[in-house]
This record gives C-alpha cells, sequence and structure tokens, in this order.
C-alpha cells in the first residue's frame, strides 16, 4: 500500500501545533531541529503518514548501513519521501522504495550523465516534455535503490529503465515498477508486488490523525 498527501499548505500553525503534540518528545524536538517552517512541515507529516499507514504512533525505527527505516518490532517494509507539498508513505510485506520529487519547470542537465544511461538519455531528450520525462526517470531510480536498500551509493547506471508509451520495463525485472504524475509532483513505487495508491485529503489525514492511539 502506498498513502500519499498533497495538501501541505493547509497546515496552518494550530494544526501543526495540535499534530506535533501527537508525537513523544523526541520526535518533537527531530522536527522542530529543522530551522525553517516549511522543513519542519514536512518532516512532521512524512512521519504522521506513517503512522497513519500503521494505525499507531511509532516512536523508534532501525536504520540500515544505507539509512533505509526499518520496524524493530514486525515484519513490515517502510518506505518514505517528500518534496515541496507532498508526501509519500509505502508499506509492504516485502520490500519497497517510493519517491517523490517537485517537476520544476527545468531539470539539471548536468546530472543526466552522471545517473542515467545512454538508452535513458535519449528518451528524455526525445521526450514530448524531456522535463517530465527527467523526473520519471529520477523517481524511477530512486524509487529502486530505496527498494533494494542501497540509497544512491548505488552505481544507478546499472539498472535501466524504458518508457514505451507510458509502459515501464526494467532491467531488473525482479520488481513491479509504476510512475504518476500529481499535483506538480512526480511519484515513482518500487516493490515486488502490485501497490495499491491511495490519496488522502487534508479532512481525511486530519481526521485519522486525530484517531492515532499512544502507544
Amino acid at each position: 500500500m502506498v498513502l500519499t498527501f498533497f495538501e501541505l499548505e493547509k497546515i496552518t500553525d494550530e494544526v501543526f501545533e495540535l499534530w506535533l503534540k501527537k508525537l513523544p518528545k523526541f520526535r518533537q524536538d527531530e522536527v522542530l531541529r529543522y530551522r525553517f517552517r516549511d522543513d519542519r512541515v514536512r518532516s512532521l507529516c512524512a512521519y504522521l503518514l506513517l503512522c497513519v499507514g500503521l494505525g499507531r504512533i511509532v516512536e523508534y525505527f532501525s536504520y540500515n548501513e544505507h539509512g533505509k527505516p526499518l520496524l524493530l518490532d514486525e515484519h513490515l517494509h517502510i518506505n518514505l519521501s517528500h518534496a515541496k507539498s507532498a508526501v509519500v508513505a509505502g508499506f509492504s510485506e516485502t520490500p519497497i522504495g517510493v519517491d517523490v520529487e517537485f517537476i520544476r519547470k527545468t531539470y539539471p542537465k548536468i546530472v543526466c550523465k552522471r545517473v542515467f544511461t545512454p538508452s535513458e538519455i535519449a528518451q528524455i531528450e526525445n521526450a514530448n516534455s524531456p522535463t517530465l520525462a527527467f523526473f520519471k526517470f529520477w523517481t524511477l531510480k530512486e524509487s529502486y535503490v530505496k527498494c533494494i536498500g542501497q540509497g544512491l551509493s548505488f552505481p544507478l547506471k546499472t539498472v535501466e529503465f524504458k518508457l514505451v508509451n507510458e509502459k515501464i520495463s526494467c532491467s531488473d525485472n525482479r520488481f513491479i515498477i509504476s510512475t504518476f504524475t500529481q499535483n506538480q509532483h512526480q511519484i515513482s513505487v518500487c516493490a515486488t508486488e502490485q501497490q495499491a495508491v491511495r490519496n488522502l485529503s487534508f479532512e481525511d489525514f486530519f481526521d485519522l490523525i486525530k484517531r492515532l492511539p499512544r502507544k
């Protein structure tokens, strides 16, 4: 299952304080450690989206050597991502990776040669919208390396994606890959099983957070 939330701009100072109080004190301190309000809101919402998906406040995680979060007390794979005004959380009994990026007006061409294969670069340059194609390929790569638990330490050119008529194929056929555009963001999901995606409105998210029990 993948949960998404795109309405961070609706979080007033009052709502922020209300939601922050749902967290254990040390988690509150982690959120408030960010200097800028937008970063605090993204951090808070990403953590609460994870808690909503699990149905409880989660206090502690462990992490693998590449920083991928792992639950301590159950056999469930989780993954988080946030960008601009969106947060995404993935949950699965098998490995899962999710990534979200805000689609900017232009894309950093200098990055392409470092992370994409010649075939991927050609697909980006020949696309109707090269910028959109860039963010599709970027989030696909990110979701993949997060799924396998490697992060950006993984040599990104060793896995290749192809997009033909919106159909995605991957040189590593162990995984089911999907990507979609919503609210000026590109979201990609990599998992060993097909994942349902549920977008939460502000009202949905608010209600589910209110229902979260204390541990």
